[in-house]
């Protein structure tokens, strides 16, 4: 998907012309795009408060797939308009909302929970920084559960508990490859509560 990003009371607090206070936005945006969419920024900021919006994305290590603009519009379309499949704004109706002081700004707690709901994210989180290396594997520990995912010479080999879940993975980046081990884990939670119980994946 190409989802538009709004910036001030979407991935901050409202601050502006300044950057304002983290609201939990990183973590999520991180997980959106591990998840394989691509993030457009989506603001009314210009010259350099723009580029302390993009900064704050660069320093999150959050890759922006465009700002202001999405390049497929052109291809049917000249409209300056930005395409998107989804729209995350704190001005969007029935966006959930906090305020602890000053404007409301994005709930991102709910936010998660809707986009895991739809499928939009899987709930298994795989973090790359997790993850050990040795030798050919990469190996991480989801509550009484080993994670492997072994090097093969075209994909990835995921363990799950010794063989409780084993499968081959296409996706060739480890990036990629997380993201499908997730889906892939998550199918099988979904499938039956005995096994969720079993594989307790917080």
């Amino acid at each position: 998907m190409e989802i538009l990003i709004d910036f001030d009371g979407t991935c901050v607090e409202h601050a502006y012309p300044n950057v304002g206070a983290e609201i939990g936005a990183a973590y999520v945006l991180k997980r959106l795009v591990a998840a394989g969419h691509k993030l457009i920024l989506f603001t009314m900021r210009s010259g350099k408060e723009l580029d302390d919006a993009v900064e704050w994305f660069t320093s999150h290590g959050i890759r922006l797939y465009g700002v202001n603009r999405n390049d497929l519009r052109d291809e049917w379309t000249s409209s300056p308009k930005p395409y998107g499949d989804l729209i995350i704004d704190d001005t969007c109706l029935g966006m959930p909302l906090l305020q602890t002081s000053g404007r409301p700004y994005v709930d991102w707690g709910s936010v998660t929970t809707y986009l895991e709901t739809r499928r939009i994210i899987p709930k298994v989180v795989l973090d790359e920084e997790e993850f050990e290396k040795q030798g050919d594997s990469y190996y991480t520990k989801k509550g009484d559960f080993l994670i492997e995912l072994e090097v093969l010479k075209k994909g990835y080999l995921l363990n799950v508990g010794n063989g409780f879940i084993k499968t081959r993975l296409e996706s060739e980046e480890l990036t990629e490859a997380l993201n499908e081990a997730a889906w892939y884990i998550q199918s099988y939670l979904e499938m039956d509560e005995q096994i969720n119980k079993q594989l307790y994946l917080p």
